[in-house]
């Protein structure tokens, strides 16, 4: 399986990460104007080069755990997280860790102590009895029986009960204290009010409202609080006003004759914070995001909890559209989406791929859609995954302002892309309200908030992740979800479809009237919670299920946003954080307050387990770094980087130059400096075609631009045209050098602003002036260029004049460039230069710039590692003479498979010329990707300062600001898949010329080792990757894959595989017929391979599914062969799983044609180094006989004997000649049945199927006798002997294809047997017995007349000669192929050999 970006692998070079903002989550648009310190502020919270009037886009925080459990009880550890956009397009992912410091469970021995938000009564679901919340111990009640006798005692309030309900008269006597992350424990701990007459009450009716009872209690009367606004940040600021108590309101539904009426509702005591800030604790850069573009983030929205993953969706100034996973922090799919070029009605969603050999990121496939709305704005809100509900990818709505329709995406991670699953028709009550969704097994919920009603819409919506593929009702969106290609298909079809059909509501249920605008809505398993302003902010709750009550909760100033929390909603205001449970008691909605804290400009709200806390905006002061002298960076080879320099000049130097900064990498070479000193922000490298002189073109952010030699780095012309920074280089490629535009680059400013160079004498040809838009497009036909504009404008040059000749719309250029002839040149502008070409042609180092090659991310490098292992291939195929090293890496594998055998040496000696040029090319990455300093097996060298990262594709570069040796492997699963595949390819070429790169080998092939090297931040490796490369055409890199996926497959969790079937099942189609996607290959065979190992994981309807696939495949090849490769290689893995739901002699059978094809014929496009079709398939028969002899025994038999053609009998027979030659033990356990059945085939009754059998049937007997020697041919007889395992001899007669005799006289395996010259005599010989018997067999007129001599006995050994041989007898069952052998000197006498043994018998 080849694929054209593989193993790229984003390798940074040191320099300082960014810098974490003095304030975090701060937005300048909160401050208050009134206060001094608002300058102070602004200053030391503009974290972004935009300008003073630009704001930075905060995430909310997130929780994350690694490894985090399903019970969030468990979760003792994890760090708080939150995101920020720059302009540029990038993310800056920042974290603080937090710690559990005390149980979620007390002990019967602990002290006793209130309740907390876990034993308020509340239960959340069923738990053990150790770990579950809600859990009151035996000594925990009896002192609550204590306290409520005291508290009946004289003198005591009593509680007053009405109308059957229990109204506490006070406040809950525990004070509350503040939660806020960092406080001890002691000063944690609630402390008991002198007023605590009525504790005991509230603690037993804790107790009781865990009976889900349908009983309210609260607090009969209601302080109002008033909004208290934010004040601007300084770090004196004195604490605002005292909190007052927190009420709630439990309201009937309002109705339009109905008047609405209140009850109490239970206001809990609250707890103590159980985390806190280590000591060493402080904000740093966790991760840097890079997007495909340069266009800033507009908005950050964070779905999900913290024990459940959401997604982090980034909204960008271009309109994109990305999801990035925020426990791994690694792109899950993107989609650019746009307003029409024509009609701005429309909606268009735009997929795009890039590879390493495309210059520009390229559209693979549009969607349209007429939305009408706003083109203007783009909302996008995430949908919540309904509780039971089969797991689903993450989904989003998008939405324009003021339109009556809605997109659904979902993520597609297989394909990297968010696609559309259905255009949602909205209900008229969402054209001004608050929209809400969820997904849920019966299809989608939409509820809508507005300032009058809450309703509930319900659409029937069949996803393509659901377990059954089906197919969307839109064909648009059907063909879309087929065609569709993988990020990195190289040459893949432009898609172009447009949506034409919407989804109605399939019901609709009015819920309840809401008489406030509603600011926020959550959604929770029962309810519907939600926020209003006005006078007092309250929090309102309503039951999902049915029409009913409305429950009010005051807050204690104005809501900002909500955070789910599992079962409970942090709620997050002005001046306070709130913690609230929300759920249904009996049929009624209740609201409880769990925690409450003020949350000021230092600190921060953030969400851990089932709790809201606040933690300290402030990061901690940073040690100053020095910021690196080059700017820009260009990577020719290892040995050669240019660097571009702050004052303007270049240096050259290698990457060990770099990595260790080393003076070469920044002393400008000679004569580099240009006319201006700007720091230089981008190179690119560029051929004269006339000449083949090479040139570097530079640009600054001010709008310079350099031009140097590439061999001197001498400045050869400087200009300073542009007032913007320079956007994009266009070299003149493929134009007749009879155009005036040959051997000439444009260099196109930010603005439009281009010029056009000439690179004969580096000159300025043509300054064609902007137009106020960027440059999209140029065309370019003889001395003619087409400049075009974006969709503002297009502009016709003549070179010959230099002067404008036409200018028109861009359709009406498009129009001219598609249908003149002869034809136009047509080039893409990259937007900027993250999209710029990752590889010149003239750069064939294993080094290339990254996507991400603006600010921060300019320093991050994409590193080749499979150029590098093709190069290591080739030296070590030159050196030992061969066309692939798939023997010599299957002999040197098999001590890692099988621990019992001892490795072996080199390969190679020291001083053989192809090693020391393997040393030569493998020596400077082996400190790169092997993880030296992780431990000694390693290599004691310093680890590499390098910053390990993801790639998914070329601009979307995930990469951390950590150097330290285990990072690596803790950044996801595909960039640990992509380390270790480095890692053990490396070093299998490594170990051909140094023994010390076997325990480097095992220590990566070892799971458990690696994982506690680690520690706990380890991430597995992706499964997904490695099964990308079990077909690779590199046979290093496919014995890599092979050996890391039978290592860690065993390993993989039950949520890893969990994930891996969510993401790849929705491209297995319902049955062989259906249509699949182009990804369907890759998901069989990943699915397949997992389902070999793993079946128990998987459910049974989908194993069928990827069985009937691959006998599919099988059965109809394709014209494109993957599909065949991939059931191949499946039968050898798999077959003992998919013999239980197919039909598995049809699949032998196929198996059996392809291992017996020609060459020639089982030629395919796929091409493997070192292997073909027929190979891997005769590879599969050989793990099919070996491991499942039963059932190709039988399978063997029955084509022998009952084949649906001749001709299968005859691929059949000469299978069974290739299993001979090749594999003769796998068939020794089934010779007896196997020679009955090719004696059966030539039946004499048949006389088609014999003579067409015959040759075939002769060529097999033939390769049968020479093979084993317990079978034996007489040709003049014709007849056919063979010893069995368990003692008798059976000998057939060829002519009537029956069987002659019987010969019973051993009771051992029979080791050889032979019939003398004349056939009369025969002997067999059984070495566990030690003894030769010699058989007189009759071949006279006599037996002519008893032709059916069956009976055992009838004939009999007349002699038995004993052996006294010792050990020389005691040979292993495949020395005796060869070394035991029985010869007739003459009638009287035979030669015996016995491996170094050598006997002569007398048989007369």
């Amino acid at each position: 399986m080849s694929h054209a970006a593989a193993l790229l692998v984003p390798l940074g070079v040191p320099h300082a990460p960014p810098r974490v903002p003095c304030l975090i989550g701060y937005r300048s648009s909160e401050k208050v104007e009134e206060e001094e310190a608002h300058d102070d502020a602004q200053e030391d919270s503009a974290w972004s080069d935009a300008g003073a009037d630009a704001e930075p886009v905060w995430s909310r925080c997130w929780f994350h755990s690694s490894g985090a459990a399903a019970m969030d009880a468990s979760i003792t550890s994890g760090e708080v997280r939150v995101a920020l956009g720059a302009d540029d397009g990038s993310v800056v992912v920042l974290s603080r860790a937090v710690t559990r410091t005390e149980p979620r469970v007390g002990s019967e021995e602990a002290s006793p102590r209130p309740p907390g938000p876990d034993e308020s009564g509340i239960s959340e679901g069923p738990a053990s009895d150790s770990g579950r919340s809600g859990v009151m111990t035996r000594k925990h009640h009896r002192h609550n029986i204590r306290l409520l006798v005291a508290s009946l005692a004289p003198g005591s309030d009593a509680g007053s009960t009405h109308s059957g309900r229990t109204t506490a008269t006070a406040s809950p006597p525990w004070s509350r204290p503040d939660p806020t992350i960092g406080t001890s424990r002691a000063t944690a701990s609630p402390t008991l009010r002198e007023d605590a007459g009525h504790l005991a009450e509230d603690l037993l009716e804790a107790q009781y409202v865990a009976t889900d009872a349908p009983t309210v209690i609260g607090h009969p009367q209601s302080v109002p609080h008033s909004p208290v606004p934010r004040t601007a940040p300084t770090h004196l600021a004195p604490p605002p006003h005292p909190i007052p108590s927190l009420t709630a309101h439990d309201t009937v539904a309002a109705t339009e004759d109905a008047p609405v009426t209140e009850a109490p509702c239970l206001h809990e005591s609250m707890p103590s914070a159980p985390w806190t800030l280590p000591s060493t604790s402080s904000w740093a850069c966790e991760r840097c995001l890079s997007s495909p573009d340069a266009s800033a983030v507009v908005a950050l929205t964070m779905t999900g909890t913290p024990s459940i993953g959401g997604v982090l969706l980034v909204q960008q100034a271009s309109g994109r559209l990305t999801a990035w996973d925020p426990s791994t922090l690694t792109m899950l799919g993107t989609v650019l989406v746009r307003a029409g070029p024509t009609d701005k009605a429309d909606l268009i969603l735009e997929y795009e791929a890039a590879t390493t050999d495309s210059p520009v990121y390229r559209s693979v496939a549009r969607c349209v859609y007429h939305l009408g709305g706003d083109p203007d704005t783009l909302d996008v809100t995430p949908v919540r995954l309904a509780m039971g509900s089969e797991p689903a990818p993450p989904c989003m709505v998008v939405r324009r302002a003021g339109s009556a329709y809605a997109l659904l995406l979902y993520v597609d991670a297989a394909r990297a892309a968010l696609l559309p699953a259905a255009v949602l028709q909205l209900p008229p009550e969402a054209s001004a309200g608050l929209c809400v969704y969820e997904l849920h097994p019966a299809g989608l919920a939409l509820y809508t908030l507005d300032d009058a009603s809450c309703c509930c819409s319900q659409y029937d919506i069949d996803g393509p992740w659901m377990s059954e593929a089906r197919v969307p009702s839109d064909a648009a969106l059907a063909m879309l979800q087929q065609q569709l290609c993988a990020p990195d298909e190289p040459h893949a079809p432009l898609v172009e479809v447009r949506i034409k059909q919407a989804l109605a509501p399939a019901s609709t249920m009015r819920l309840a009237s809401v008489d406030t605008q509603v600011n926020y809505a959550l959604l929770l398993d029962d309810v519907l919670v939600g926020t209003c302003a006005g006078d007092t902010p309250t929090l309102v709750c309503v039951r999902r299920s049915a029409a009913g009550r409305i429950v009010r909760l005051a807050l204690p100033s104005m809501a900002e946003y909500l955070v789910p929390l599992g079962t409970r909603i942090g709620v997050v205001c002005a001046s306070h954080t709130v913690t609230v449970h929300a759920a249904l008691r009996g049929d009624a909605p209740h609201l409880s307050v769990i925690a409450e804290s003020v949350c000021t400009y230092q600190q921060l709200a953030a969400p851990v387990p089932d709790l809201l806390v606040s933690v300290p905006r402030a990061a901690a002061q940073e040690s100053t770094s020095q910021p690196l002298r080059w700017t820009a960076v260009l990577p020719l080879n290892l040995g050669r980087i240019v660097l571009g320099l702050r004052t303007g000049g270049l240096a050259v130097a290698s990457l060990d130059d770099v990595l260790s900064d080393a003076p070469a990498a920044h002393t400008p070479a000679a004569h580099s400096h240009p006319s201006w000193t700007a720091p230089i922000s981008s190179l690119q490298l560029v051929t004269n075609p006339r000449t083949g002189t090479r040139h570097l073109i530079g640009g600054t952010a001010q709008g310079d631009l350099g031009v140097w030699d590439l061999s001197t780095l001498r400045s050869e012309a400087a200009w300073s045209w542009f007032t913007l920074p320079l956007q994009a280089l266009v070299p003149l490629t493929r134009v007749p050098p009879s155009s005036r535009l040959y051997g000439c680059v444009l260099c196109v400013s930010v603005d439009g602003t281009t010029a056009l160079l000439a690179l004969d004498d580096v000159r300025l040809v043509q300054l064609f002036p902007g137009c106020g838009a960027p440059l999209t497009t140029v065309a370019v036909r003889e001395h003619q260029i087409w400049l075009v504009y974006g969709t503002l404008r297009a502009r016709l040059w003549d070179l010959r004049t230099l002067e404008m000749v036409r200018s028109d719309t861009p359709p009406e250029a498009s129009s001219v460039l598609h249908d003149a002839q002869p034809p136009w040149l047509v080039y893409t502008v990259p937007s900027s230069p993250r999209s710029a070409p990752p590889r010149s042609e003239a750069i064939t180092g294993m080094l290339s710039p990254s996507g991400g090659a603006q600010n921060e991310a300019m320093g991050v490098l994409l590193a080749d590692v499979r150029r590098a292992i093709e190069a290591g291939t080739q030296s070590l195929r030159a050196a030992f003479s061969v066309p692939s090293l798939v023997p010599l890496l299957e002999t040197r594998t098999r001590h890692l498979l099988e621990p019992a055998r001892a490795p072996e040496g080199p390969a190679l000696a020291a001083e053989n010329p192809g090693a020391a040029k393997l040393r030569s090319t493998l020596q400077p990455l082996l400190s790169l990707f092997w993880p030296t300093g992780l431990d000694a097996v390693f290599g004691r060298t310093p680890a590499c300062p390098a910053w390990p990262g993801t790639a998914r594709l070329l601009g979307y570069v995930s990469r951390a600001c950590d150097a330290a040796p285990a990072e690596r492997f803790c950044q996801s699963p595909d960039a640990t898949a992509h380390q270790l595949l480095a890692g053990v390819s490396l070093a299998l070429l490594w170990e051909a010329i140094d023994a010390n790169a076997q325990p480097v080998l095992h220590s990566l092939l070892s799971p458990s080792f690696l994982a506690q090297l680690v520690g706990q931040a380890y991430a597995p490796p992706s499964l997904a990757v490695l099964a990308a490369h079990v077909l690779d055409e590199n046979e290093v890199l496919r014995t890599a894959a092979k050996l890391v996926l039978a290592r860690y497959m065993p390993e993989a969790t039950e949520r890893e595989l969990s994930h891996l079937e969510r993401t790849w099942r929705m491209h297995i189609p319902g049955s062989p017929t259906a249509p699949g996607t182009p990804l369907t290959p890759q998901a069989v065979l990943l699915l397949g391979l997992v389902m070999s190992e793993r079946y128990a994981h998987f459910s049974p309807s989908l194993l069928k599914r990827v069985a009937a696939m691959v006998a599919a495949y099988l059965a109809a090849p394709p014209s494109d062969s993957l599909p065949t490769w991939v059931a191949t290689e499946l039968c050898c893995t798999g077959i003992h799983v998919w013999q239980h739901y197919i039909d598995t002699v049809a699949l032998v059978r196929r198996l059996f044609c392809i291992a017996t094809e020609p060459d020639d014929v089982a030629a395919t496009q796929q091409r493997l180094a070192g292997l073909t079709l027929r190979g891997l398939a005769r590879r599969a028969t050989l793990e099919l006989a070996s491991k499942h002899s039963a059932l190709f025994m039988s399978t063997l038999a029955m084509d022998i004997l009952h084949a649906p053609s001749v001709e299968q009998s005859q691929v059949t027979l000469r299978l069974v000649a290739f299993l001979v030659r090749q594999k003769p033990l796998v068939l020794y356990p089934s010779l007896p049945r196997l020679v009955e059945a090719v004696v059966k085939s030539l039946n004499p009754a048949l006389v088609t199927v014999r003579s067409s059998l015959t040759r075939s049937a002769a060529v097999m007997i033939k390769e049968l006798v020479e093979t084993y020697p317990s079978i034996a041919f007489h040709s003049s007889t014709q007849r056919l002997a063979v010893g069995t395992h368990d003692g008798p001899v059976v000998l057939y007669d060829l002519k009537s294809a029956t069987r002659l005799y019987v010969l019973d006289g051993h009771s051992s395996p029979v080791t050889a047997c032979s019939f003398s010259p004349d056939g009369r005599r025969f002997l067999s010989l059984c070495l566990d017995e030690g003894v030769v018997l010699l058989w007189r067999l009759s071949a006279g007129f006599l037996d002519m007349l008893r032709p059916h001599l069956h009976a055992r006995g009838e004939a009999s050994a007349y002699r038995s000669i004993p052996l006294h041989l010792g050990k020389a007898a005691q040979l292993p069952l495949a020395d005796t192929l060869t070394g035991v052998s029985l010869q007739w000197r003459d009638a009287h006498g035979v030669h015996l050999r016995i491996g170094e043994a050598h006997v002569n018998l007398s048989v007369t």
